[in-house]
Parts: C-alpha cells; sequence; structure tokens
C-alpha cells in the first residue's frame, strides 16, 4: 500500500500500476449506488487526468493483507466526466483501504464523509437543469 501511495503521490501512473494484481478493482459509493471497476483505469484517470494533483497521506498502516490509508486529494482536474473526481476543482478526504494477494493490490475501497460528498454536490450542481429535477 505505500508504494502504491508513494506512485500516486509523485504522480507516476506506470509506478501505481507495477503494484497491482492484473485484475484489481476499486470500489466506492456514489449517491445513488455502489460502483466497482479496474482500479488500473481509476488511477489512470486519477493522475493523468488532475496533472496539478496534490496527494497527502495524513496516516497509514497496514495489517496482515490489508492496508489502510487517510488521505486527501486536492487539485484541478483536467478530463471532464473522469469518475475519479468529476469536479473543477477538488478538496476530497477519503480513506483508502487496500486488500493485497501475492505482494499486489488487489482490491481498493474509497470510502469518504458523506457530508463533505453532499457539500460538495450542492456547490456544483446548479442552474435550470438542477431546479427542474
Amino acid at each position: 500500500m505505500d508504494k502504491l501511495l508513494s506512485a500516486v503521490q509523485a504522480g507516476s501512473v506506470e509506478g501505481a500500476l507495477a503494484y497491482l494484481a492484473p485484475d484489481a478493482r476499486v470500489r466506492g459509493s456514489s449517491e445513488k449506488q455502489d460502483t466497482e471497476r479496474p482500479l488500473a483505469a481509476f488511477l489512470r484517470e486519477l493522475i493523468a487526468g488532475n496533472p496539478a494533483l496534490v496527494v497527502r497521506i495524513r496516516r497509514s498502516f497496514r495489517g496482515g493483507t490489508r492496508g489502510v490509508a487517510q488521505v486527501t486529494l486536492d487539485g484541478l482536474q483536467s478530463l471532464p466526466g473522469s469518475d475519479a473526481a468529476n469536479v473543477a476543482g477538488m478538496w476530497i478526504d477519503q480513506a483508502w483501504v487496500a486488500v493485497d494477494r501475492d505482494g499486489r493490490i488487489e482490491t481498493l475501497e474509497l470510502h469518504w464523509c458523506r457530508e463533505q460528498w453532499a457539500r460538495r454536490r450542492e456547490v456544483h450542481v446548479h442552474g435550470p437543469a438542477a431546479e427542474a429535477a
């Protein structure tokens, strides 16, 4: 987990991918549903789609095959519609829980404060389309 986090902090897509199992998945929750998709695609979008991204690891620890990190993502997005962070500016606190298999990350679960998510949505959802909904 620490090596993956270091690669993400350094903005190294290939470095981050080197620590993944071939079938690695990322799991997260949106307001409406739980989602799961390939972890490699998520990391590519997060790192390559956010060139000014600052990743701060507030703390991390490991126990057995699980690693947990408290992460703050701060930056500007450059890929419209990215699932990684779909707003122009972002500041997100998350907990990342990684499970490894044979020394490589098999799953990464993303958890964040629902209140922070709701505030973020309020700021970025506005206009006639939002009012009509």
